[in-house]
């Protein structure tokens, strides 16, 4: 009797605090992107030149309600996602240039500290090269970042119901 009262009151409860999820990802991928209602959303329609920004006040089946206007989820075409994606390529941009800016120190104190050397020999051109190109590299890879999600080939925008 317990068990069926426990199932009962969570099977309610899980419908009640539910709501409906807009979704985008690949066709042949399990990783998504998720905006909720109450979310501000950048996006592009299909038959426009410009970005609308507005927060995301319901969804429906089929529509998105922004303030006092609902878009069909099909006129969306572009959705900005710079909030939203993974930051990967910006920590391993910072990874990879502060390696090379330690490696260029720590061959600096090591010649000039450990090993006393004169100060024409601390300063290595290959090594100086090598370390100004690789934190050169970091910064570069820093920038590099997904910023729009476009509707085309497998990439696809859907509502997602509660289950």
């Amino acid at each position: 009797m317990r068990f069926i009262l426990i199932i009962l009151c969570i099977s309610i409860s899980n419908k009640v605090f539910t709501q409906n999820i807009l979704e985008l990802g690949r066709a042949n991928s399990f990783k998504t992107m998720s905006f909720y209602e109450g979310e501000s959303l950048r996006f592009k329609k299909s038959n426009e030149d410009y970005f609308i920004t507005a927060r995301i006040s319901g969804i429906t089946d089929d529509k998105i309600k922004f303030n006092n206007i609902e878009i069909p989820v099909s006129d969306i075409d572009v959705i900005d996602v710079r909030e939203k994606s993974s930051n990967f390529m910006r920590r391993f941009g910072t990874y990879f240039s502060g390696a090379s800016a330690g490696y260029f120190l720590i061959d600096f104190i090591n010649l000039s500290v450990v090993q006393k050397a004169s100060a024409a020999d601390v300063y290595d051109d290959k090594i100086l090269i090598g370390c100004s190109v690789g934190i050169g590299l970091g910064f570069g890879l820093r920038q590099i970042k997904r910023k729009y999600f476009k509707r085309k080939k497998l990439n696809r925008i859907w509502i997602q119901e509660p289950l």
